[in-house]
């Protein structure tokens, strides 16, 4: 990731979830050294409107929890999303009902598969680390069609 982007920005939700799935001290040194940045200050207005965009996602017939907690650190990443000052070039999002909302929003996007084969095309890593990758996230419960996991990256 490091190869690819410059600085991520993440909401102190998406923080959280990132902490839930093991991922804390991984995402604490990437935070140290300023690679990624902690949102904890969404307005009023950002916190309305990702309540809003939870209860879409919630609603969507994609989504796989109908309650909106559920989806309000997706919701609150395409919210972050607005704030001109970032310069965020695209929104790092994989669940699908998030990802039609997302859309609908004009919000650009790229899923991990997306990241996988940007790194591949750009020589940092190799095919079959992609489809390695792929495969060990479906092991891991991730969703990604077999057709993903198979696919060429040098298309």
């Amino acid at each position: 990731m490091r190869q690819i982007y410059d600085v991520i920005h993440i909401p102190d939700n998406v923080l959280a979830e990132l902490v839930i799935h093991g991922a804390e001290p991984e995402i604490a040194e990437l935070v140290r050294v300023g690679f990624v940045v902690v949102h904890n200050d969404l307005t009023e207005e950002e916190r309305a409107i990702a309540q809003a965009i939870a209860e879409t996602i919630a609603d969507s017939s994609k989504s796989h929890s109908k309650d909106p907690a559920h989806h309000l650190s997706e919701a609150e990443a395409i919210a972050l999303m607005s704030r001109k000052e970032l310069a965020a070039i695209e929104l790092l999002l994989d669940e699908t009902a998030a990802r039609e909302v997302a859309d609908q929003r004009g919000v650009p996007m790229v899923g991990f598969p997306g990241v996988l084969i940007r790194a591949c095309r750009q020589g940092v890593i190799s095919p079959e680390a992609v489809r390695e990758a792929l495969l060990d996230c479906r092991r891991q419960g991730t969703h990604y069609g077999a057709t993903l996991s198979s696919a060429s990256t040098d298309d």
